[in-house]
């Protein structure tokens, strides 16, 4: 109940923004699962939260941001579901495969250094969001000293939009959407989703096999 609370109440304070709502169902559904002694599916709560919002909101389905967030929330958890544990590095580079055809479909193209920066971006931000939130409360509660704080946090961001800018200065190139993207962005998902789902080698391959020749069959008929 208290972790709930303190949840729900963060995702009021940071105005109900789409991933922290997705992100306080996902959490949500968990807790319930462990106080019904239900084992905890991440992948599958994942899923119930992107039903939820989209059932609130069905045209939050129209928001690149939307769609790439629970893409992404998803792959994560279905590598993280089964294999225990997997290289940060490895998953962070294929989130970049699986959600470069969603990419580069909204926004016209997409920077093939963020290939390399979600290698960083992943430790870095496991880090810097808590420190984030326990710096912001001082500023919050207006004690005297909260305006240094918050003024140290931006140091931290500018430090990595410094370092951003320079993988984006030493890898130029972009990459447009093409029906290759789309392939390659179905098959692993669909190929990690149904390992999950608890299907074997065989099948896994025909599903992932058959969702990417279905998607460029879709493209290549429009």
């Amino acid at each position: 109940m208290g972790i709930s609370l303190l949840v729900w109440t963060y995702v009021l304070l940071s105005g109900c923004a789409p991933g922290a709502l997705r992100a306080a169902f996902m959490l949500q559904f968990a807790l319930l699962s462990l106080c019904a002694g239900a084992p905890v599916s991440p992948f599958n709560s994942v899923s119930l939260a992107g039903i939820i919002l989209l059932l609130i909101n069905p045209f939050s389905y129209y928001d690149a941001g939307f769609r790439l967030s629970v893409l992404s929330a998803l792959f994560i958890t279905s590598c993280a579901g089964n294999y225990g544990f997997v290289s940060a590095s490895l998953v962070s580079m294929l989130v970049w495969f699986v959600t470069a055809a969603q990419s580069a479909f909204s926004f016209r193209q997409i920077p093939a250094a963020g290939l390399f920066m979600n290698v960083f971006a992943v430790p870095v931000f496991a880090l810097l969001f808590p420190l984030l939130a326990v710096c912001s409360l001082p500023a919050l509660f207006g004690l005297p000293f909260g305006g240094h704080v918050a003024g140290f946090c931006e140091y931290l961001l500018e430090g990595w939009e410094i370092f951003a800018d320079a993988i984006s200065c030493a890898v130029p190139w972009t990459f447009r959407h093409s029906s290759v993207m789309n392939a390659v962005s179905a098959f692993l998902f669909f190929f990690f989703a149904a390992d999950v789902s608890g299907y074997g080698k065989n099948m896994r391959l025909f599903i992932a096999c058959a969702s990417a020749a279905i998607l460029v069959f879709c493209q290549t008929a429009q």
